[in-house]
């Protein structure tokens, strides 16, 4: 007998039990997907992989805990960050908490403050480290802690 045939009395051989279970088996897996892609998009931060080996009962709860979870640290790392760069506390609360959008630490522009120190015979500060190599990031960091020397933090 070969291996797809039906037995006498309609049974299935082991082949086709086999066939259909691996057919029900990709549907369900594809079904499950779909599902994680679903519930995971409905909250930032995120991803349908974060959900993989969750109970379909816990999806919703696991997600939102998850989205708390990294909303949080993300709020700790903007603070972290408003604070390296010169903003008080209650400015940070009041940007972190999303009432404010970022304000520059000073109001005066880069061509104010060239104009003020031409105008007082003085020469402007040479970057003691070339810049022309570096990131933007790199290059924002590297003007923050020049700053934040030049005024004795």
């Amino acid at each position: 007998m070969a291996q797809n045939e039906t037995l006498e009395g309609g049974q299935e051989t082991g082949g086709e039990f086999r066939q259909k279970f691996e057919a029900i088996q990709a549907e369900n897996d594809a079904l499950k997907s779909t599902v994680l892609a679903q519930v995971a998009g409905r909250f930032d931060h995120v991803s349908a992989d974060d959900l993989v080996g969750v109970e379909v009962e816990q999806l919703e709860a696991k997600a939102q805990e998850l989205y708390e979870v990294r909303s949080a640290e993300r709020q700790t790392i903007l603070a972290e960050g408003l604070k390296s760069s010169g903003f008080n506390e209650e400015q940070i609360a009041s940007i972190v908490a999303g009432n404010a959008s970022p304000a520059p630490v000073t109001k005066q522009t880069v061509p104010s403050v060239v104009e003020q120190m031409g105008r007082l015979g003085g020469a402007p500060l040479g970057n003691e480290q070339d810049t022309s190599q570096m990131s933007p990031a790199e290059k924002i960091a590297h003007g923050i802690s020049q700053r934040n020397k030049r005024q004795g933090s």
